[in-house]
C-alpha cells in the first residue's frame, strides 16, 4: 500500500523590521510595547511544519495528537527580552542601595587588594628609600581607595571612568596623553566620573567602518563641556556585548546590577515568606451552615470575632456540643534549604560563594575548599586585569611628575608584582617543610648532593625556620709547595 505524500508547509519567517537599529538605539517610554510587537510579530513561530497525510509509524496518524509549537507564550518571552536589556544608570544606582547587590559588587574589590602588592621595576631593582617614597605617594593620591571604587562602581554600572587630572587647570585633555606634559609635578590624581555624566564622540571610521580597530569605540568623551581623549582616561567595563548593543549600553558592559537584581528580588521575596508562614501556619476550621451566613453576614462577623478573641496559642477555644472542629499545619520542612538555594542562585550570578557572600556554610554545592580556589582565581583575574590597567596609568603620571624627588629617570617603567592571596596555615607549613626534608634526605642517601648544598635550601627557605642559618668559611685544603 502507498500513500501520497505531499510537501510541508514552511514556517512563517521572521523578518527584522526596517526600524531595528532605530528601535534598539532609541529606548524611550514605549519600548516595552516596541518590542512585545516584534517578538510577537516576528520571533515566535505558532506552528510547527505538517505534513498531509501519514506515513505507517507517523504520530500524526490521530489527527487530536498532532505537533503543535503555539503554546509558547510570548509574554514570556517578551518578559525575557525585557529583562535583559539596558536597565538605566539611575535605576542602577538605586538598586545598588539593596544590601546584597552592594555586598557582591563591593566584596571582591576589597578582597584583591587586601594582601596588595610589592613594587618592581624594568632594568634594575629599586632601593628601599625609593619604594618608601613611592608608597608614600601612593597613599596621598589614595591609590587603594581609588581602585576599590573604581571595580565597585564598574559592578554597579558595566562601566567606570578614572580621569587622571592635570595640576593646570587650562590642560587640553583634547589630545592624546603624553608623559612629558607630567613632569615637574602635573601629576595632580585621580578624578571618578559616574557614566550618566558623560558623552560619548567617535570618529567617522569607528562608526561607518566595522574593520576598525576602534570601531564602536569612542576616541573623545565629553565632560561638563570638556573634551577628553581616551588615553587620559582608565576606562573599566563589565561584561562585553555585541557591536550593534554597545550604543544602548553607552560604550560600556552589562553590569553585575543588571545581570542579579530579578534573582535578588526572587531571594528576599522568599525569605520574607518566612515569618509569615511561621506566623500563619496552623489553620483552624469549623462546620458552619453556609446558608446562615450568607443571610446574616453582620451576625457572622461578630462570632467570628468573639472567636478571634478566645482562641490563640494560650487561651481556650469553646465548641457547641454538635459543633466540629479541625487544625490543618504547614509542614515548613526544608524551607531554609528552598531560601537558600535562591540565595545560592544570586551567589552563582557574583561568582561568589554563599559561604563569603552570605555569610553561611555551603550546601549541597561544594564542599567549601573548592569554592575558595576558585574564588582566588577570580580575584587573580581582577588584579591583572582591571586593577593593573589602573595603577599602570598611575605610575605613567607618578613617576615623570616626581622623578627628580624619587631619584629616577622620568621614563623609568615600574608595576605592581600582586601578593599571594592564598596564605597557608602552620599545618599546611608543616607538611611542605616535612616533605621537603624527606626528599633532601633521599637526595643525600643517593650522593645527588650533600650537607652544605642542604645547609643552602634550608637558608634560601623563608619558610624552613633556619632561614637565619650562615654558611661555614670554606677552608683552603691545599698546601704551599716547596721551592
Amino acid at each position: 500500500m502507498f500513500w501520497n505524500k505531499k510537501k510541508a508547509k514552511p514556517v512563517r519567517k521572521a523578518k527584522a523590521p526596517a526600524d531595528i537599529y532605530s528601535m534598539m538605539n532609541g529606548m524611550g517610554a514605549d519600548s516595552a510595547d516596541m518590542l512585545r510587537t516584534y517578538i510577537e510579530e516576528n520571533a515566535v513561530p505558532m506552528e510547527a511544519p505538517h505534513v498531509e497525510g501519514h506515513a505507517m509509524d507517523s504520530v500524526d496518524s490521530i489527527h487530536s495528537s498532532s505537533i503543535n509549537y503555539g503554546t509558547v507564550n510570548p509574554v514570556i518571552f517578551a518578559h525575557y527580552v525585557s529583562t535583559g536589556q539596558f536597565i538605566g544608570y539611575p535605576a542602577m544606582a538605586i538598586m545598588a542601595q539593596q544590601w546584597l547587590i552592594r555586598k557582591g559588587c563591593e566584596s571582591k574589590p576589597r578582597d584583591a587588594v587586601r594582601k596588595w602588592y610589592d613594587i618592581a621595576a624594568d632594568g634594575g631593582e629599586l632601593t628601599p628609600e625609593q619604594i618608601k617614597s613611592i608608597e608614600k605617594l601612593d597613599r596621598k593620591f589614595g591609590l587603594k581607595n581609588n581602585i576599590i571604587e573604581g571595580c565597585t562602581f564598574n559592578n554597579i554600572f558595566g562601566v567606570r571612568h578614572i580621569l587622571f587630572k592635570h595640576t593646570n587647570p587650562d590642560f587640553d585633555y583634547s589630545k592624546p596623553f603624553n608623559p612629558d606634559e607630567f613632569r615637574r609635578g602635573g601629576y595632580a590624581g585621580m578624578s571618578q566620573i559616574d557614566a550618566l555624566r558623560l558623552t560619548p564622540e567617535l570618529k567617522n571610521d569607528d562608526l561607518i567602518d566595522p574593520m576598525s580597530i576602534t570601531y564602536m569605540e569612542p576616541t573623545w568623551w565629553i565632560v561638563n563641556g570638556k573634551k577628553i581623549h581616551k588615553s587620559h582616561m582608565a576606562i573599566l567595563t563589565g561584561d562585553m556585548v555585541p557591536d550593534l548593543l554597545k550604543p544602548t549600553y553607552r560604550y560600556g558592559g552589562v553590569s553585575m546590577v543588571q545581570k542579579a537584581f530579578e534573582r535578588v528580588y526572587a531571594s528576599e521575596r522568599t525569605a520574607n515568606e518566612a515569618p509569615q508562614l511561621a506566623m500563619t501556619k496552623r489553620l483552624v476550621w469549623r462546620k458552619a451552615d453556609l446558608d446562615q451566613m450568607a443571610a446574616k453576614p453582620e451576625k457572622f462577623g461578630r462570632a467570628m470575632q468573639k472567636l478571634v478573641e478566645f482562641r490563640n496559642n494560650y487561651g481556650v477555644q469553646l465548641l457547641g456540643k454538635e459543633e466540629d472542629m479541625g487544625q490543618l499545619d504547614t509542614s515548613l520542612t526544608d524551607l531554609d534549604a528552598v531560601i537558600m538555594g535562591q540565595y545560592q542562585l544570586v551567589c552563582s550570578i557574583f561568582g561568589e560563594p554563599a559561604s563569603k557572600l552570605m555569610g553561611t556554610g555551603s550546601q549541597g554545592f561544594s564542599t567549601g575548599d573548592a569554592d575558595i580556589d576558585y574564588r582566588i582565581e577570580t580575584l587573580e583575574e581582577l588584579q591583572a586585569n582591571e586593577m593593573t590597567d589602573i595603577v599602570d596609568a598611575h605610575y605613567r603620571r607618578l613617576i615623570p611628575s616626581y622623578a627628580a624627588d624619587l631619584q629616577m629617570e622620568p621614563d623609568a617603567s615600574i608595576y605592581p608584582e600582586w601578593l599571594p592571596l592564598r596564605v597557608m596555615s602552620d599545618g599546611d607549613v608543616a607538611d611542605i617543610n616535612l616533605k621537603n626534608r624527606q626528599a633532601d634526605q633521599l637526595l643525600y642517601e643517593m650522593r645527588a648532593i650533600d650537607n652544605f648544598e642542604v645547609r643552602q635550601r634550608l637558608i634560601d627557605d623563608p619558610n624552613s625556620g633556619f632561614n637565619a642559618l650562615e654558611m661555614p668559611e670554606e677552608e683552603d685544603d691545599g698546601e704551599e709547595t716547596e721551592s
